[in-house]
């Protein structure tokens, strides 16, 4: 049986969320992801995944491309 790798979405690619992405593809999973600033999303696509242009982006394609995906939000909350 051939194994499948695993796709996770990222939302939010900061301090922690960078590098729990960076070490997933290292493991061989696929990354799907959004952030804000355009150079974590380039830093991560260098390394190998996907990224998108909004965080509907990256549920939209782990919807389409798998039968179970893992999305996680990793983004501060707001100072209010």
């Amino acid at each position: 049986m051939a194994s499948r790798r695993m796709t996770v979405g990222f939302v939010g690619l900061g301090n922690m969320g960078s590098r729990m992405a960076a070490n997933l593809l290292r493991k061989g999973c696929r990354v799907v992801a959004y952030d804000t600033q355009q150079g974590a999303m380039g830093r991560l696509r260098d390394a190998g995944a996907q990224t998108v242009e909004s965080p509907a982006l990256v549920s939209r394609v782990l919807a389409e491309q798998t039968e179970s995906g893992v999305l996680i939000s990793m983004v501060r909350g707001s100072k209010d």
